[in-house]
């Protein structure tokens, strides 16, 4: 029962606050953080060619019979794209991914929603590429209680 209160009091607002090495904006706390791989879904095209074998035959002078297909198209797909490693920071006024290559930072007030998968937590924004962190071994019940508790008390400023 501890636990199921401690997770009631967190989508409430009641949130824990851990020290970390980063410097933060004033005012602001950080309730969690874990260590994540960021993704981007990106749209790669791939150009496929026909390279079966194909034929041409004279019929007369200046005009040839071509047989076989020669057809080029382009396959459109969005794939996840491996952007960085490292620590995700849940913070009152912002979510922030510190990586190996570059630090990113998504303001709690752009987050539309988010869904957690199996392994994985997605983060849809109102404008730009949603962002996916992948790779989460940590408790997916507390962090969800958490960023809601989050969301919930920066929509109530």
């Amino acid at each position: 029962m501890d636990r199921y209160r401690q997770l009631w009091r967190y989508t409430q607002g009641d949130l824990p606050e851990i020290e970390v090495p980063i410097l933060l904006q004033r005012g602001e706390s950080c309730a969690q953080k874990i260590q994540a791989n960021h993704h981007e879904l990106r749209t790669v095209t791939k150009r496929i060619r026909y390279s079966g074998p194909t034929a041409s035959i004279r019929i007369m002078k200046g005009v040839k019979w071509r047989v076989g297909d020669i057809g080029v198209s382009s396959v459109s797909e969005d794939v996840l794209k491996l952007l960085d490693s490292g620590t995700l920071y849940f913070t009152t006024k912002r979510l922030i991914f510190d990586g190996a290559k570059k630090t990113t930072s998504i303001a709690l007030k752009k987050v539309l929603n988010f869904t957690f998968y199996a392994n994985a937590l997605v983060i849809e924004k109102d404008t730009g590429k949603d962002q996916v962190f992948e790779n989460i071994s940590q408790d997916q019940d507390m962090l969800d209680a958490i960023l809601e508790g989050l969301l919930t008390k920066d929509r109530n400023r």
